[in-house]
């Protein structure tokens, strides 16, 4: 059944300003069948404005008939032409005119009207522009919010991974939308700028709002607000995000590694009663400010690796500790305990003189510790990738946490009264180079079961 029917419709303004004739509509013929929708497409910023003038054409042309259920549009009631305006007109922007259809002339912008365009008929003109957009691809659906409505919670989420263009939906479609993309498991990102993309907003587990154009109520129901309106900020927002949440755990590696290691050293020489502990107070005091502070928040600003948009995204619900982390801090703590108490018995029983030996084993395994923990600093510093993949020094923070925690600590190791405040004793070349050897073997062996 034809609702609207549209002949030969023009329209002429006379301008504010210099009393001008400006011809806005030429001779426009469309008819509406009922169920179709009139889209009118205007420039950004236009849209209102636009809109009003189009309906100020169908009412008062300057030329043509316009006729609504068969009858002259002037002898309709107010609230039937109000009722077709809401149910069958709508605003689409666009960034172009098109001259050839209507005249532009004193910075006034008139819009195209698309007549007679059935929702399936948008929604198949819409797939040719999301193809070029690499949205829709061979295989892919187009729907329109009537085919939603018709549409059960199961056939939804059984086209659901095929359907990549809407068209036309609503508010309650929106959250439907992304109701069905939760119950598949999926995160769900929605991006919106009207009050009406508000509830599709909030109920995404990632809410996306334009900060240019989107309305208040839109950035406060969004879990992220666009400062340039630009979709591709978004890419790089969860690169960053990512690198964030990676420094985050390697931060959290490198500190409860160290500290099991410092467990495990002390847990094991009270269990096997070892003459005296292999640490004294003021060393374990020293070593967590020398090796808790600065490499902790060296990692903290450790660059985003290569690869990080490639990884697939991690699950929302999974604990920190899962996929192996807790086993890969056990066993790099425990290999840290090991190598001092290694280093206090080769220090007690092989490389020291009988009267120096207690004073030489606490020293050695002081050293060991420290500077295990200061190597250990660079082998946590990517999951996956080798250490000498992203680069050695391709930290400048790293680096310099690592030159001033070595610093101080040869300084208590060297220095004559800081080696009566820290109870150490000097080293001969044998016994540093034993240091050294088993300070870096965190590094060697950490190398080792990432290339594994």
């Amino acid at each position: 059944m034809q609702i609207l029917e549209v002949n030969g419709l023009r329209k002429v303004y006379t301008t504010r300003f210099g009393g001008a004739s400006v011809e806005a509509l030429k001779n426009i013929n469309f008819s509406v069948e009922n169920g179709e929708y009139v889209a009118i497409m205007g420039e950004s910023g236009s849209g209102k404005t636009t809109l009003l003038n189009i309906l100020a054409a169908l009412d008062t042309p300057t030329a043509g008939t316009v006729r609504l259920d068969g009858r002259d549009l002037s002898a309709v009631k107010e609230a039937d032409a109000a009722a077709f305006r809401r149910d069958h007109l709508g605003f689409v922007f666009q960034e172009f005119n098109l001259l050839d259809t209507f005249s532009v002339q004193d910075n006034i912008f008139l819009p195209l009207v698309l007549a007679g365009r059935s929702y399936p008929e948008m929604a198949a003109r819409l797939a040719p522009i999301a193809r070029q957009l690499g949205i829709f691809r061979d295989g892919d659906e187009a729907v329109s919010g009537v085919e939603l409505d018709g549409m059960t919670d199961t056939e939804l989420d059984e086209r659901l991974p095929r359907i990549s263009v809407y068209a036309r939906v609503s508010p309650e479609h929106k959250i439907r939308i992304v109701n069905a993309w939760q119950r598949r498991g999926n995160i769900v990102s929605m991006t919106g700028d009207g009050v009406n993309d508000a509830p599709a907003l909030k109920k995404a587990d990632i809410g996306v709002a334009m900060g240019i154009t989107g309305t208040e109520v839109s950035k406060d129901a969004a879990s992220m607000i666009l400062a340039d309106d630009n979709f591709a900020t978004i890419v790089h927002a969860v690169e960053q995000g990512r690198g964030i949440y990676s420094n985050i755990k390697k931060a959290i590696h490198y500190l409860l590694s160290c500290n099991i290691g410092e467990i495990v050293t002390l847990f094991l020489a009270t269990l096997f009663n070892f003459h005296q502990d292999p640490l004294v107070p003021v060393q374990l005091l020293w070593l967590n400010l020398v090796t808790d502070s600065l490499p902790a928040l060296a990692l903290g600003v450790e660059p985003v690796e290569e690869g990080v948009m490639s990884q697939p995204p991690r699950d929302a619900h999974a604990s920190l500790f899962a996929h192996g982390f807790a086993f890969r801090l056990a066993w790099q703590g425990v290999m840290v305990g090991l190598l001092t108490l290694a280093a206090y018995f080769l220090g007690e029983y092989v490389l020291s003189d009988p009267g120096e030996a207690h004073a030489a084993a606490n020293t050695m395994a002081f050293a060991t510790l420290t500077l295990c923990q200061l190597f250990h600093a660079f082998d946590v510093r990517s999951e996956r990738s080798s250490l000498f993949h992203i680069g050695v020094f391709s930290n400048p923070a790293m680096n310099k946490a690592f030159l001033i925690g070595l610093t101080m600590q040869l300084a208590v190791l060297c220095v004559p009264p800081l080696q009566v405040v820290f109870s150490t004793v000097p080293m001969s070349p044998l016994e540093w180079a034993v240091v050294l050897a088993l300070a870096i073997t965190p590094v060697v062996v950490c190398e080792l079961a990432k290339a594994v």
